[in-house]
């Protein structure tokens, strides 16, 4: 995403959440709520970049403040409205709120609404009704939030998914081919850096992809077996890439001088399969199915003729090594187009 993309989302962002706030006061001031500021606060909150995150933190905010409420209320009820007594209540609800936090971590958000509901009340005539009133306000916030994140601009976390997967599904495409190269020519080896932020790429997919199935797959109709399957490939083909590399790190020199074209051939063919995906031109299909098949056809044929026997065992395990991977990676090209 370049500069002005980035700019173009958190400018939205921004309108997004100023009308939500906005929303969630008005809505206060209809209703003829004391403190409006409650649900504009909880509208700030739970604001985020991408529908999922919005949501998932609308349903930390919603549920939390829900359990805090439950708590805080009974605590007003058993506590009496002296300085120990709700020192008292304090420290046992948010104490046990905190403990809980190892089971839910929406009791996180409880322990805040249980110091509002306890604290907040003193001095009022009736501390139940006001705090449910202070819910109906964070509720209010929550709900604003969530109707401005689904109906004006909604960045679906599935739309960033795809994107950063082109991208990532690119980056592995040139590198296979880059490795390739350097084990057939020889050459300086490539480093690291690429492989590493695959890597790390691929693990963030798989927690968005979560993000995905667990938030905006009810609101949209995305298809989350494809992305998982996407995501699932792009980590083998990392895990591939840097099999290759190890192999090439771990025994510098020169391969056997054997199925050099047919190597290149199916580093070429994988990535433009891999780099296109879903959109792979019937050609360009055909031709990694051909690849693959050669290689295969010429690796039977050398092992019946005996010709990996010329060369040093080092050699050959190297040989086998990378070779196993790069068709691992091939047969991942063809798998991800589904």
């Amino acid at each position: 995403m370049d500069f002005s993309d980035t700019s173009r989302v958190h400018l939205r962002h921004g309108v997004k959440t100023g009308l939500a706030a906005t929303l969630a006061y008005l809505a206060t001031l209809v209703l003829g709520l004391k403190f409006g500021y409650w649900a504009v606060l909880s509208t700030v909150i739970v604001m985020q970049m991408n529908v999922a995150d919005s949501i998932r933190m609308c349903r930390y905010r919603f549920f939390g403040t829900a359990l805090g409420a439950v708590l805080g209320i009974g605590a007003i009820l058993v506590f009496p409205v002296q300085p120990f007594w709700t020192a008292m209540a304090v420290f046992i609800t948010t104490g046990f709120c905190a403990y809980m936090t190892r089971y839910d971590v929406r009791y996180r958000m409880a322990a805040i609404t249980v110091c509002i509901v306890v604290l907040a009340s003193i001095g009022e005539p009736n501390r139940v009704v006001f705090s449910l009133y202070r819910v109906l306000e964070i509720g209010i916030g929550v709900f604003c939030a969530f109707a401005v994140t689904v109906l004006v601009w909604p960045r679906r976390a599935g739309q960033d998914l795809r994107r950063r997967l082109n991208a990532q599904f690119e980056v592995a495409a040139r590198e296979v081919q880059l490795l390739t190269h350097t084990f057939v020519s020889g050459g300086s080896l490539p480093g690291t850096n690429r492989i590493e932020a695959l890597e790390s790429e691929a693990a963030e997919l798989r927690e968005l992809l979560d993000k995905v199935m667990r938030h905006e797959r009810r609101l949209y109709n995305e298809d989350t077996a494809r992305l998982n399957r996407n995501v699932s490939t792009l980590s083998r083909c990392a895990e591939n890439l840097r099999s290759m590399h190890t192999i090439l790190r771990a025994e510098p020199g020169a391969p056997p001088d054997i199925m050099q074209d047919e190597l290149r051939e199916l580093a070429a063919a994988a990535g433009a399969v891999v780099e296109a995906r879903h959109n792979v031109p019937p050609e360009d299909l055909r031709r990694l199915e051909r690849a693959i098949a050669a290689a295969e056809q010429q690796m039977h044929l050398l092992r019946g003729q005996g010709a990996t026997r010329t060369y040093y065992l080092e050699e050959v395990l190297r040989f086998f090594s990378f070779y196993y991977a790069l068709m691992r990676f091939g047969k991942d090209g063809l798998d991800c187009r589904h």
